[in-house]
């Protein structure tokens, strides 16, 4: 019998291509969304749906019966927009009442999956120069540390109703389908690319193809806790640059001060500007194998396939 697999977020950059690569190892599909007009990439690949509101209240909990494994990537997108009160808020919550709506819908019918791998961000860590952050590294300051910590223990709740559960702190999607990557490489196509802020500050950076396949395996293996999911050899913005440019065979000409960031983007330009060694120390340990591992031919790659 199939495995039946939940995926929250399945709109999303990770979530679309997530279920395409589930749905062709043979899971089954459902994908929980608050859109009623599902897009058509997704409805080649899910068996059914589950509708929740604003508030993250599932309708339907009972559709719920069956599934092996939940996979929850729902969360408002950190760069959409300016930071004020109200879309903190939003990122915030748009993280933490999944969790808890899920939980309490599985509660409701009394029945919970066996897995439970829940997203998280690199942002956990703050800020932190150059020091070298593993999974048991300490918490960082700031809004997004703060987000990821409720986060993270919003995904508690199934680990203590005796859940495997996984939590996956996600460094930065590079990926020409969405996300940062498009953004950096405009500037680039239009001769006017460069450095953002100091190019000193470690970028913790993944490529699509590697969160689908570290996902599928922490689906399948027995692990719990707590996952770094960044490649293998942090780099600087200042290294990502330049292997934009060298992809694209454009110049590396500028560099955009910090606080011209801070200025055109608010508080959010933190996303940019922060330092996060960042080094999946577990997925090392583990043997797990990565596609792309070292920045620059990994950059050609992702541009060249369209990743």
């Amino acid at each position: 019998m199939k495995k039946k697999i939940l995926i929250a977020g399945a709109t999303g950059l990770i979530g679309v291509r997530l279920c395409e690569t589930l749905y062709r190892q043979g899971y089954s599909i459902i994908a929980a969304t608050t859109r009623k007009n599902i897009p058509g990439i997704i409805s080649n690949y899910c068996e059914d749906y589950i509708f929740w509101d604003k508030g993250y209240n599932i309708s339907n909990p009972k559709k719920l019966i069956g599934v092996d494994a939940v996979i929850n990537l729902a969360g408002a997108n950190v760069a959409a927009k300016r930071w004020n009160d109200d879309y903190k808020k939003l990122i915030l919550e748009s993280r933490t009442l999944p969790n808890k709506s899920l939980f309490d819908a599985f509660k409701s019918i009394e029945y919970f999956p066996k897995t439970f791998i829940g997203a998280s961000a690199t942002g956990y860590y703050g800020s932190r120069a150059d020091e070298e952050l593993t999974e048991s590294s300490k918490k960082g300051d700031g809004f997004l540390s703060d987000v990821c910590r409720e986060w993270e223990d919003s995904a508690k709740l199934f680990s203590q109703a005796g859940v495997k559960t996984v939590c996956i702190r996600t460094g930065i999607i590079l990926s020409t389908q969405g996300g940062a990557l498009p953004k950096m490489i405009l500037p680039y196509k239009l001769f006017a690319g460069g450095t953002l802020g100091k190019g000193s500050q470690w970028f913790p950076w993944i490529s699509l193809p590697d969160i689908l396949s570290i996902i599928c395996y922490l689906l399948e293996n027995s692990k719990e806790g707590t996952y770094n999911c960044t490649a293998p050899v942090p780099v600087t913005m200042s290294t990502i640059s330049k292997a934009v440019a060298s992809a694209l065979h454009r110049p590396n000409l500028f560099s955009v001060p910090e606080w011209v960031l801070k200025l055109a983007l608010g508080e959010s330009a933190i996303e940019i500007t922060k330092s996060q060694k960042v080094v999946p120390s577990r997925l090392i340990s583990e043997g797990f194998q990565f596609k792309h591992s070292l920045l620059e031919q990994s950059i050609k790659d992702i541009i060249l396939n369209k990743w």
